[in-house]
């Protein structure tokens, strides 16, 4: 593995909680005992190889670590809209996605800008059909 890769994969695992070395591109006994704490905790066989299985394991803990971060700023109202509602939405909206095994934040992200954008024109023309009336008028 090249030494960008493993760099890559130091961080990941670092991310994850699993690798606590310096993010330096060598494989070392740092990086292979977190490969196998990684394994272990995700039911792998525990070789200290990153195959296949390992390497569809490490994508699904990262994007479910992303979709876990991203629903928690977007509930707190840190996120897309900084509203109550539209946060719950939004939120409600990614979990449902929870059942699909494997999607790219690409298709998150596009999801979200679609929920955002139809609560924006909810709010518009709610705002538009009040617009000029009096309290008494309403």
């Amino acid at each position: 593995m090249s030494r960008p890769r493993v760099k890559d994969l130091q961080n990941d695992l670092a991310v994850l909680g699993y690798y606590h070395g310096a993010i330096d591109g060598i494989t070392g006994g740092q990086t292979k005992a977190a490969i196998r704490r990684f394994q272990s905790a995700n039911g792998l066989v525990v070789d200290g190889i990153i195959g296949p299985m390992t390497l569809e394991a490490l994508d699904k803990a990262k994007a479910r670590r992303h979709h876990e971060q991203g629903s928690k700023a977007i509930k707190a109202g840190t996120g897309v809209t900084g509203t109550g509602a539209a946060a719950d939405v939004i939120a409600t909206a990614m979990s449902s996605l929870d059942h699909v095994a494997n999607y790219s934040g690409v298709i998150q992200y596009v999801a979200i800008a679609l929920i955002v954008a139809g609560v924006a024109l909810t709010l518009w023309g709610i705002y538009k059909g009040y617009e000029g009336r009096t309290v008494r008028e309403v």
